[in-house]
């Protein structure tokens, strides 16, 4: 089934303009259409499609349908990769898996140092239809590793890395039912003074498996794997 994005269509209901051009020139909706909508935040709407207009089509909403928020809740902080495209095809996948947090990440040996906050909305927003998830993931500005570790004082925090010294599986280190925060290191892997600084905030250090993955491969097998335990001990309950 086809999902259209708005995310005020409760106070505003008409889809957004790219949404519109979309649903117009490009499936050629027209006026009486039934269309299924969400708002990103936990919502699905049928709608009537009331005028099709490819600047805002106007619509009337017939029902909705409520989804309770994720648990347990998922956040990934990846390094930037010198690819930009690689970054942001990590970004798709994570997001179709159901990632609540993502927070772009400047470690020391990051190499690229800028985003393009708005391109990688429009990535997230498009995997989150694609996937049929009416759960869009939080983007967090970019932010450094020493900032971002700071801010996670407290929380369940996992450094995952390619030095085999005093690593954890991750089926080790978590066994799911419980939220987590996931940092993905650079080409080159995370810093000694990195490691140590995540070490005092008690980030338990993890691998990820034998062989010496990619960045973005990191990621999405990071994410994969705590989405599967977190089902496993959803089923197991």
């Amino acid at each position: 089934m086809e999902i259209f994005y708005a995310p005020n269509l409760k106070q505003h209901p008409q889809l957004p303009e790219e949404e519109a051009y979309h649903c117009i020139r490009v499936l050629r909706h027209q006026a009486g259409d039934r269309l299924r909508i969400t708002d990103g935040l936990g919502t699905f709407y049928d709608a009537e499609l009331l005028l099709a207009d490819p600047k805002h089509c106007t619509l009337a909403i017939l029902q909705e349908y409520v989804q309770p928020v994720k648990k347990p809740s998922l956040h990934l902080a990846v390094a930037l990769t010198k690819q930009t495209e690689r970054w942001e095809w990590m970004l798709e996948k994570i997001t179709e898996l159901g990632v609540a947090g993502i927070t772009p990440l400047l470690s020391q040996r990051t190499e690229r140092k800028r985003i393009h906050p708005e391109r990688l909305q429009k990535i997230m927003i498009a995997a989150m239809k694609q996937s049929q998830q009416c759960w869009l993931p939080v983007l967090h500005p970019l932010c450094s590793f020493t900032d971002f570790i700071h801010q996670q004082e407290g929380q369940p925090l996992y450094l995952a890395q390619v030095d085999p010294a005093n690593r954890l599986n991750l089926r080790e280190a978590y066994s799911g039912g419980q939220p987590a925060v996931m940092m993905i290191g650079p080409e080159g892997d995370f810093t000694p003074e990195e490691v140590t600084l995540a070490t005092a905030f008690r980030a338990k250090r993890i691998s990820l498996g034998e062989t010496v993955l990619r960045t973005e491969t990191a990621a999405i097998a990071a994410c994969a794997q705590l989405v599967f335990m977190n089902l496993k001990n959803a089923a197991g309950a």
